[in-house]
């Protein structure tokens, strides 16, 4: 199996490339900032799923023929992109709605949070593409099965950057309340409008 002293460079690795902001950070600040840290951890833990997705895809070695594939990739990229574009939208538009919610729109919402964090990283092709570069790095190929490696160490990626995000949320959620609403409003259309920034440059992504 993986060495300790490779699994400690895998781990500080990891948390390097975990504090990099990009789409799926920014999409637990802006529901963090809406809605609290429940809103924020529900994100985190659909992120969770479509991580766990791209580990799969990786360890059974389908992620080459997402790399090998123009049509493929542009697919899912140009689904993913528009999926960003959308979110990024709907958080502008809402932006400081603060209507109470009754217990069956809690319900609805949760799914949809959920919903949310697993769409934003499922459709992003290039997770895949990183997965395929950067998990290999760290297995052992004298050591079987190189597949058991790889899904280990995607899973061991996976919560520690969700953990990241989840503990991401609670900061952002307690500070939303010391924020006045007209600042937690321009917070929320900034982080808005940098998820559909971030969706033009995957949509301009080549593999």
């Amino acid at each position: 199996m993986i060495e300790p002293q490779t699994l400690a460079l895998f781990v500080a690795a990891s948390v390097v490339l975990i504090v990099t902001p990009g789409p799926d950070m920014l999409l637990v600040i802006a529901r963090s900032l809406a809605g609290g840290p429940r809103d924020g951890v529900l994100v985190a833990t659909g992120l969770v799923g479509g991580l766990l997705l791209h580990t799969a895809v990786v360890a059974l070695g389908l992620a080459a023929l997402l790399a090998a594939s123009a049509v493929a990739f542009n697919v899912v990229k140009w689904a993913g992109a528009a999926y960003l574009v959308w979110l990024g939208v709907q958080i502008v538009r809402h932006a400081g709605d603060r209507a109470s919610l009754e217990a069956s729109r809690r319900r609805y919402r949760a799914r949809a949070l959920l919903a949310q964090g697993f769409l934003s990283a499922a459709l992003n092709p290039k997770l895949a593409l990183f997965f395929l570069a950067f998990l290999p790095q760290f297995a052992d190929g004298r050591a079987a099965p190189v597949a058991a490696q790889l899904a280990l160490l995607g899973t061991l990626f996976t919560l520690m950057g969700c953990g990241s995000y989840a503990a991401l949320s609670f900061v952002v959620g307690r500070a939303r309340g010391f924020l006045a609403s007209r600042a937690r409003t321009l917070l929320e259309r900034i982080a808005g409008g940098l998820l559909i920034l971030l969706a033009l440059r995957l949509a301009l992504t080549e593999r």
